[in-house]
């Protein structure tokens, strides 16, 4: 996992989504990407590093756990200016909703909650 799909697109914003698959950024968010999987490869880590402020991390529903791994270690050694996760309702993938429906389950991170 060297890359990151869509990220030529993507790193023209300031914040990025980060999903799983490239079924999931292709009908949500130009400034989407896809992980290829539930975790994010240091290679993938310093692209994000050096092109975005902010991260929303939105995994699908069954990698809730994986989700909030993401986010702790982005706090932890990112200098991202806000982190945020994005649950999705169960059954549910970022390509099955609109943009509209997931900017309303962004919500805050913090170190101290858990997922």
């Amino acid at each position: 996992k060297e890359f990151l799909f869509n990220y030529d697109t993507a790193k023209d914003y300031d914040e990025v989504w980060l999903m799983e698959g490239v079924f999931d950024v292709i009908p949500t968010l130009n400034n989407a990407v896809a992980l290829f999987g539930k975790d994010v490869s240091k290679p993938q880590f310093d692209l994000l590093t050096k092109s975005f402020l902010k991260v929303i991390v939105a995994l699908d529903p069954d990698a809730k756990h994986e989700a909030y791994k993401i986010a702790k270690t982005l706090v932890l050694n990112g200098s991202f200016d806000r982190v945020m996760i994005c649950e999705l309702p169960l059954g549910k993938d970022p390509g099955d909703l609109g943009r509209d429906i997931l900017n309303c389950l962004i919500k805050p991170f913090n170190l101290f909650q858990g997922g």
